[in-house]
């Protein structure tokens, strides 16, 4: 791998001559990124909950926030472990470091994770989300580089596998989970699902008669 620590070089010689950027790719690399990530799957939500009637749009947004925390546990039980490769930023000296060096394995980067879970979901809802959600992802894994804590690699492997498992999951249980998202709105949950009056619900999502 030593073109990648050639390439994390390159990015730490950069940081190095940047100093105007490092406030504000350390925020980004270290909560603000996800943030960014988070804000746009709640208008994901926002505008499917004012479609006329609950669809998979909204399944795939559930299981895209269930499927960013699996594939954080999952690398941190099983893939993490697994390459148990030491940070750049304690295994080389004179490297330029922005945040908290964490001591825990480098490869695959847990926030990448999370970004390639968010990424496919937005990517499975809508071309305009998945674009949007790209370009955030690729920032936060560019500022994980940047900041020190990571090599390239550890971020784009990050990346596809998040976007790898939220795939399977969304395609595995969406089926299910709209079916769930059907049923929901006939319970004290549907302003969460839908902000369709009653009325203008598909039958199966309407409550069933009495007597039924």
């Amino acid at each position: 791998m030593d073109f990648d620590i050639a390439w994390y070089l390159n990015v730490n010689d950069f940081a190095r001559h940047t100093a105007w950027l490092h406030g504000i790719a350390a925020a980004y690399a270290s909560w603000a990124g996800l943030v960014a990530l988070a804000a746009l799957s709640v208008i994901a939500w926002w505008k499917a909950r004012r479609e006329a009637g609950p669809s998979d749009r909204m399944a795939i947004i559930f299981l895209t926030g269930t499927a960013t925390v699996i594939s954080v546990l999952c690398n941190q039980a099983l893939i993490s472990p697994l390459f148990a490769r030491p940070r750049p930023c304690l295994s080389l000296a004179d490297v330029e470091v922005l945040v908290k060096c964490a001591t825990d394995y480098s490869m695959p980067s847990d926030h990448c994770i999370i970004a390639g879970a968010f990424m496919a979901g937005r990517w499975l809802t809508g071309y305009a989300d998945g674009a949007a959600a790209t370009v955030l992802a690729t920032m936060l894994a560019f500022t994980r580089v940047y900041v020190g804590v990571h090599y390239p690699l550890d971020t784009i492997v990050g990346l596809c596998a998040g976007a790898l498992i939220c795939t399977v999951i969304v395609f595995g249980l969406r089926q299910h989970a709209t079916s769930l998202v059907n049923k929901l709105t006939a319970t004290r949950l549907r302003p969460m699902i839908t902000s369709a009056p009653l009325a203008d619900l598909p039958a199966r999502c309407l409550p069933a008669p009495p007597g039924h």
